[in-house]
């Protein structure tokens, strides 16, 4: 897989039906070269989707536009078939699109607990930095659980493989929310049988 998207189901049955994610008419330019030209992409709801293509073939800007990361210069992008207009990387995490990339943001002497807890929004009333780290941590072990797979939330970043480390960073997206889940060239630091694992956690998400 050269970029990945990933739709988790809906239990509306009715909102299942509805167009999760679609861009239209989306092109960009850097500095003169146009990497997207009227591109167009749609994904449901339970849906997994691969994007490949060459270096150079514009995948990874759609999905950076998909993300918010890059505002397109033409094109449309809808959310359950109604128009948004991403103005920044916490616009999506507002409509609760996240991405994993391919070089990970860990703070590589923190716990993944500690990692993950930096990449959410503080809450009124949560307590102690201590009591919600403490939460935190079941939330991780019960997540990974669900994903398929197992990770202590109390070892350090740097004690982890790359493997390891990009399921911290697939948890904390989605401990932050996010429905639909981006993946930025997610084998490329992978083994054969570490890009297996990772096709099945994405399958368990969705």
């Amino acid at each position: 897989m050269e970029n990945g998207l990933v739709c988790r189901r809906r239990e509306d049955s009715a909102m299942s039906q509805v167009n999760a994610l679609q861009l239209t008419g989306i092109s960009k330019s850097f500095d003169g070269f146009k990497a997207l030209i009227d591109a167009d992409f749609t994904a449901c709801w339970g849906e997994v989707h691969a994007l490949l293509g060459e270096n150079g073939a514009g995948k990874s800007s759609l999905m950076n536009i998909a993300a918010g990361l890059y505002a397109p210069e033409t094109g449309t992008l809808l959310l359950d078939d109604n128009p948004v207009r991403l103005q920044g990387p916490r616009d999506a995490s507002r409509y609760r699109i996240g991405m994993v990339h391919q070089h990970f943001k860990l703070v590589k002497p923190f716990t993944v607990a500690q990692n993950i807890l930096l990449a959410l929004p503080e809450q009124p009333g949560e307590g102690s930095y201590r009591k919600r780290l403490r939460a935190l941590e079941q939330e991780i072990v019960s997540k990974a659980d669900e994903l398929g797979f197992a990770i202590d939330p109390a070892r350090t970043v740097d004690s982890l493989s790359v493997a390891e480390q990009q399921r911290v960073e697939i948890l904390k997206v989605l401990l932050a929310g996010a429905r639909i889940l981006i993946l930025d060239e997610p084998t490329a630091v992978l083994t054969d049988q570490e890009a297996e694992r990772l096709l099945l956690t994405v399958q368990a998400f969705a």
